[in-house]
């Protein structure tokens, strides 16, 4: 009997347990810098003509190239770029929207490294003094933004939200970076930028924004609700909810973070504190339209920017 069941045991795993008959996959070839800037110079055509994260995905799959080699590469590679800045604007360009539809390593690689190439060129007033080959209309662009930078943070977010809504979307977020790069102390900027960064679900930038916003202005609570948001998208849950927790605190009116905390216990199956919540909510006075003032998230913002 203990024969026989041996047998049937070894016939059972002849079944079960077959050698693999796959050949062994290949190792990565290394490739070269030329063959890296090949790449990317042609993923970098498919942003220009405004294909989705998905689209490029699967243009990478096409190659068979791995994202976070690509990543790895251009972050060493970059820094030959940044040595001569003049000379990589358009690609300072294009990689600034690579950075704004990709996600993961590459794409905050692509975004610091073109906003490193752009925010490294002299001062727009040293150019023009120094360029006798500028378009015609290089001049009033120039008196343009002068005069939108004068008007201060609200100024350029005014234009951003102009631009936006001429679909301009590069030009809006860069007056959104312009905002928070000359005036850093307002709070107002930085809010913005957050929206803008949780609109191209770059959340860690987002947070980053927010938190910004409440080092300089501790009550503000639309920010500590947008913070929750993000903490949210993150998978941090506990910090997000203690976020809607400061928003209401400093605001018990505020029915978005009194919405956004029950949503956020419901998905998390807290019910107890779900139906304490809703008891608590019900406590408070009547919601007041004050937090519905005009600000970029009262906006058409939804989506992601068609790049």
């Amino acid at each position: 009997m203990l024969k026989l069941l041996t047998k049937l045991w070894r016939w059972l795993k002849s079944w079960f347990v077959r050698p693999s008959t796959a050949e062994p996959v290949a190792p990565h070839r290394e490739l070269s810098d030329l063959e890296w800037e090949n790449i990317l110079g042609k993923l970098l055509e498919e942003v220009v003509q405004g294909k989705s994260w998905g689209q490029l995905q699967g243009f990478l799959l096409a190659k068979k190239v791995d994202k976070e080699r690509l990543a790895s590469w251009l972050q060493r590679f970059g820094e030959r770029w940044l040595a001569q800045p003049e000379s990589h604007q358009e690609l300072a360009q294009r990689l600034v929207r690579l950075g704004a539809v990709a996600t993961g390593e590459l794409g905050v690689v692509a975004r610091r490294l073109g906003e490193g190439l752009l925010v490294s060129l002299p001062s727009e007033s040293s150019v023009v003094a120094g360029s006798c080959d500028g378009e015609q209309g290089s001049e009033s662009v120039i008196q343009s933004d002068n005069s939108v930078e004068s008007g201060g943070v609200e100024a350029l977010i005014d234009q951003a939200i102009q631009q936006y809504q001429a679909g301009d979307y590069q030009g809006a977020w860069d007056a959104i970076n312009r905002a928070t790069q000359m005036y850093p102390n307002e709070p107002s900027g930085w809010l913005a930028r957050g929206e803008l960064m949780k609109i191209f679900q770059q959340y860690g930038e987002a947070l980053a924004s927010y938190d910004q916003v409440i080092k300089l202005q501790p009550d503000d609570y639309n920010a500590w609700n947008n913070r929750g948001i993000v903490l949210s998208e993150l998978g941090q849950n506990q910090e997000a909810l203690a976020s809607y927790d400061q928003a209401i605190k400093l605001q018990p009116d505020d029915y978005i973070a009194w919405d956004n905390r029950g949503i956020l216990l419901r998905k998390l199956g807290q019910y107890i504190a779900f139906h304490q919540h809703h008891r608590e909510r019900r406590s408070n006075p009547r919601p007041s339209e004050r937090n519905l003032e005009p600000t970029l998230s009262s906006l058409p913002f939804h989506g992601t920017w068609g790049l």
